[in-house]
């Protein structure tokens, strides 16, 4: 019985001393990962302007994407189709957004 406790205190401190990686639900993170994944939490936490510009930069290469494998049309092609249509969103989620802030306080 005291060779479990001793191998799980052992184990406590063995989690503790391994800075390198942080535990992320089921998979582990680097500090590298977990720090990208800060850094974007506060850069879109407060401004409308660039959580839509985010919004929008991953609606892009979503939708050329989608078009490419959809259509099977030129990757050109599908960029100037995936273009229009979320700018348009990112306008439409920074108005959204800014009205939903003004409203829900």
């Amino acid at each position: 019985m005291e060779t479990q406790t001793s191998t799980k205190k052992e184990t406590r401190r063995s989690t503790k001393t391994r800075p390198i990686y942080l535990q992320v639900g089921e998979a582990m993170a680097t500090e590298f990962t977990v720090g990208i994944f800060r850094f974007l939490k506060s850069l879109i936490s407060g401004s409308s302007v660039t959580l839509a510009v985010v919004y929008t930069i991953g609606h892009i290469f979503i939708a050329v994407i989608c078009v490419r494998l959809i259509t099977g049309t030129s990757l050109e092609l599908a960029a100037v189709d995936a273009l229009v249509e979320p700018i348009i969103n990112g306008f439409w989620f920074y108005f959204l957004h800014n009205m939903w802030k003004r409203h829900s306080v």
